[in-house]
């Protein structure tokens, strides 16, 4: 009787680097990635019960998106502002409103009330991020949405034909990101500049599809921006004043690293650490960290599951692209459930890595 095999294969996809599939100009994101990505940068948080992008949002979760987005979050939390007067905010948002309501960003719903719960309307978001691109002068409540629309590229349908909720706060605000200020300077590189943003953060989610496919469709206005999106992500480094340093990697350390960082884990959680898989599914392990780069999945180019090679009773697999280091592949890949269950997994006993261009492999199976 044939050995069954179990799939443990999360299908999680991690940021992609260096190489713009065509593919993405037709691939779709879900909202979970765009709030993902937010809350690399420390812009977008959840609560006990995650990020609850199926929620409406609340005019008090707006204002504190603005300001976020405005890079105001330190100077808020180290100043004493007067007291806003509102008597319907929360303790965790007094600072934010009390600052909001001493520079102008905010006036109340009435009656000394902020609106803390109140539902916040694609029309006072797009007000809010318009204010975060310095173009509020240039627009009107009036005329927000239109504005938004136009300057972000966000999809007019795909916001205006449902609910307002917490996944199109988090779907706007991340194209705000890379949208232009007043200056002609995108607002996340604003924020790299003013120290706001760590630089590293920006360089991984810059390299996930939705940025990478979302630049690749973003408008200057003129003929002459028609250049390629891989030009457009050296633009946008460059701008930041960041470059890759030039180093010569040995893949045999990386590939090491991975393996004592897992094992580092797995003895933590007193499991026994793997041993080096065979010479067969070494090798296959550096063929499928090259077919990875064509196409980021578990399926194979030819379309067979990435583990119907394997002849082991239990096998798994990990992938992440555009992680620059052992540390921080093996760091995404413990963040994430489905890649963490097959590293603690204790019946698997034997892994292979491999390591290609930022791309990374791992192969588990008895």
């Amino acid at each position: 009787m044939k050995n069954k095999i179990k799939l443990i294969v999360p299908l999680i996809v991690f940021t992609l680097l260096f190489s713009l599939q065509s593919a993405y100009a037709a691939q779709t994101f879900s909202d979970f990635d765009y709030a993902t990505a937010l809350n690399q940068l420390g812009l977008f948080e959840g609560t006990e019960k995650g990020f609850e992008l199926a929620r409406a949002a609340t005019r008090l979760e707006g204002l504190t998106m603005l300001t976020r987005l405005l890079g105001k979050c330190s100077i808020i939390n180290a100043t004493d502002y007067p007291d806003s007067g509102f008597n319907d905010v929360p303790k965790w948002g007094k600072q934010t409103v009390n600052y909001a309501k001493s520079v102008g960003l905010t006036n109340g719903i009435g009656n000394n009330r902020f609106g803390s719960n109140t539902t916040l309307s694609y029309q006072d978001y797009a007000t809010f991020l318009l204010r975060a691109l310095e173009l509020s002068d240039q627009s009107s409540w009036q005329t927000a949405e239109d504005d938004i629309v136009r300057l972000t590229n966000v999809e007019q349908s795909d916001i205006l034909n449902r609910q307002f909720l917490r996944s199109g706060v988090a779907r706007l605000s991340y194209k705000a990101l890379l949208s232009k200020t007043k200056n002609g300077t995108l607002l996340i590189v604003k924020l790299v500049n003013e120290g706001v943003l760590d630089k590293d953060d920006v360089e991984e989610v810059l390299n996930r599809p939705i940025s990478r496919q979302f630049i690749a469709n973003l408008s200057d206005g003129d003929d002459n921006y028609a250049v390629e999106a891989t030009d457009r992500l050296a633009l946008v480094y460059d701008r930041i004043n960041y470059y890759r340093p030039i180093v010569v990697i040995n893949i045999d350390s990386f590939e090491r690293r991975v393996f004592d960082l897992v094992n580092e884990e797995r003895e933590k959680n007193g499991l026994d650490p793997f041993l080096p898989a065979n010479r067969d599914v070494k090798a296959y392990a550096n063929v499928r960290v090259e077919e990875i780069k064509e196409k980021f999945d578990h399926t194979r180019p030819n379309g067979e599951s990435s583990l119907k090679q394997m002849h082991y009773t239990t096998a798994a697999e990990n992938i992440a692209s555009g992680f620059t280091s052992p540390e921080r592949v093996v760091k995404g890949w413990l963040n994430s459930p489905g890649h963490r269950a097959n590293i603690l997994n204790p019946e698997l006993e034997y892994m292979a890595v491999s390591f290609s261009e930022y791309n990374w492999v791992q192969l588990f199976y008895n």
